[in-house]
């Protein structure tokens, strides 16, 4: 890995100096087991828990290995005596949202449960970013690790597929029951990588293998928001390209083979999905009204015996607004953290989920933010992903060499369409694919200050002058 380099303001002599830059810094043995952990049972337990091959109870094994890494990157600060300018953001957040609901009557469980939901995933970029050190390629092997789950996902798709699953929300492959919204997010995410990899290194056939995979996953699982999701993503992948570039031609031919893509998927979703089901062409949704109705009504349904609301998208932003805008108070800071939040296994439910018009209904993320942060957090949050997003571009620019540079690519695409994702479904508690986010953030983030060669005071080039003597 190639770093740019600042010398030294002094001479330290030839083997002072040849220790100091061999001195490693960024190298630790082994896998990460609270990681790797939280990855395994998030990704293959719904599956196995759904078909009734495992208890319910093994997928709390994932929150306590967040809670392992929520603990560690309170240790590894108070080690190194510095705190991130993030821990900042979830202070804030944390109090305004506590204070806030106590405020509205909430109970003391539903607020530490929302507190929970909110920020066990950015706790887990922070453990990312306070870690001392990464085992060696470990970008490089997280990689392929991804590309292997998104095979055995699609082979267990099929498998259900030729089994008899109809073509929809359960047809998720390991991500088990209703479990299309978690397999989006992870297409996303994946979709991301692979035009990293190829803005980065040129590597198309990896991302055409992606893009193969993605697709036949969608089809399966139903997901029509693939289509807008790689057409977004491809956009801002020609923009990067055109802009390091400047080769148009080439670009005109990605382009083509883009939109190759969302026209297979256009054709193997009417032939698999419409057909077989009797359902609406994909076609039909590019209507106006049609559309109106898909994402601008809520539909109340029995789910394991009780009645539930599934709010359109659309819908949910109106809804939410119309729950904030009650008075001032409210409409700046919410209700609280926990609002829009329901533990069945700890038996609490928030005030603002409860005592609402619509009850207990499923919403989309910029609902619950909505809802549970008002204006002022809800700008809080837009800022901390903005910032996250620069940082990530200025880091591809001051680093163009580096290993990480596909990376860099893929998280600043996935953050560009944070509000994509929020609107689209819960992605902010989506397992799996936030998971891998906020730990591939805070490594990414944290990266450079690894890489770079330690500092060397005075008193360590009088020893080393001591022992040359």
């Amino acid at each position: 890995m190639t770093w740019p380099q600042t010398k030294p303001q002094w001479a330290l002599g030839p083997r002072a100096t040849a220790r100091a830059q061999t001195r490693p810094t960024a190298a630790a043995p082994g896998i990460d087991a609270l990681l790797l952990t939280a990855f395994l049972v998030d990704l293959v337990t719904p599956f196995l828990i759904w078909k009734g091959l495992l208890p319910d109870v093994v997928r709390w094994l994932s929150h306590g290995a967040l809670a392992g890494m929520m603990v560690l990157a309170v240790a590894q600060m108070m080690q190194q005596d510095r705190v991130p300018g993030s821990v900042l953001f979830i202070l804030s957040l944390s109090a305004i949202g506590g204070a806030v609901g106590y405020l509205h009557g909430q109970g003391i469980t539903a607020t530490a449960w929302g507190w929970w939901v909110m920020f066990q995933y950015p706790m887990v970029g922070l453990y990312a970013y306070t870690r001392d050190a990464w085992p060696e390629d470990w970008g490089q092997t997280v990689r392929r690790g991804l590309i292997a789950a998104l095979v055995a996902v699609v082979i267990v798709q099929i498998g259900q597929f030729l089994t008899g699953e109809t073509p929809g929300d359960h047809l998720a492959g390991l991500f088990g029951r209703h479990g299309t919204a978690n397999l989006m997010l992870f297409i996303a995410l994946m979709v991301s990588m692979g035009l990293g990899m190829w803005l980065a290194n040129g590597e198309w056939k990896t991302l055409a293998a992606i893009l193969m995979l993605s697709m036949i996953a969608s089809v399966l699982g139903e997901i029509k928001m693939f289509l807008p999701t790689v057409l977004a993503l491809g956009l801002l992948a020609a923009t990067i390209y055109s802009w390091r570039h400047r080769r148009l031609g080439r670009l005109f031919l990605y382009v083509l083979a883009l939109l190759l893509v969302a026209g297979l998927f256009v054709v193997a979703y009417d032939a698999v999905v419409s057909s077989t089901r009797n359902t609406r062409a994909l076609s039909e949704y590019l209507q106006l009204s049609t559309l109106d109705r898909y994402l601008g009504t809520a539909n109340r349904t029995i789910v394991d015996g009780r009645y539930v609301y599934e709010i359109g998208r659309n819908y949910a932003l109106v809804y939410g607004w119309r729950e904030i805008s009650r008075d001032p108070f409210t409409m700046l800071f919410g209700m609280g953290l926990g609002a829009r939040g329901e533990s069945r296994t700890l038996g609490s439910s928030g005030a603002g989920l409860s005592g609402g018009p619509l009850g207990l209904s499923v919403g989309t993320s910029m609902l619950v933010m909505m809802q549970e942060l008002g204006v002022v957090g809800m700008l809080v949050m837009g800022g901390f992903l903005i910032w996250a997003g620069w940082t990530l571009y200025a880091d591809t620019r001051r680093y163009p060499d580096s290993d990480l540079l596909w990376l860099r690519y893929a998280l600043l695409m996935f953050t560009v369409l944070w509000p994509v994702w929020l609107w689209y479904t819960t992605s902010w508690t989506i397992r799996v694919a936030m998971l891998v986010y906020w730990a591939l953030l805070g490594y990414a983030l944290a990266e450079p200050r690894l890489a770079r060669p330690p500092a060397v005071s005075l008193l360590s080039v009088r020893a080393e002058v001591h022992r040359d003597r």
